[in-house]
């Protein structure tokens, strides 16, 4: 099953959040580290109020949750990207870095880069099961 994470951008813009026009988030494992990363990318565009999946995502690892959504008021907008991982996302533990960019109607950029945020792991439980009979071969 696919587990969803919200990752929280808060963006602001001083005439008033009518002004911003896009925030991307993107998500990179450390084999993709170098910014601007590509492995997975998530776009909010303001004038739409909708979030879309622009990344490349070649294993189909990641997808963007219906449950994304946007709060905006004043100079301000909380976006809650949320994303659904499927199990194929990270065989083992992975560090991976995010980074959010954010533009105004004036085509100005504001870039934010956080180290490694956390570690992925999926653990992997097989279950057997026996049904046992009791057969002594008799009559």
């Amino acid at each position: 099953t696919s587990t969803e994470w919200n990752f929280r951008v808060v963006v602001s813009e001083t005439n008033g959040y009518q002004a911003l026009a896009s925030t991307t988030l993107r998500l990179a494992d450390n084999l993709d580290s170098a910014s601007p990363f590509s492995d997975l990318v998530f776009y909010w565009d303001q004038t739409a109020d909708a979030f879309y999946e622009i990344g490349t995502d070649a294993l189909d690892s990641a997808e963007l949750s219906v449950n994304s959504d946007s709060n905006c008021a004043g100079t301000t907008c909380t976006l809650d990207f949320k994303i659904l991982f499927n199990k194929t996302f990270a065989l083992t533990a992975t560090n991976y870095t995010v980074e959010v960019i954010s533009g105004n109607d004036s085509g100005r950029f504001d870039s934010d880069t956080y180290a490694d945020i956390f570690q992925v792991r999926f653990p992997y439980v097989e279950q057997v099961h026996y049904r046992w009979r009791n057969d002594d071969g008799g009559e």
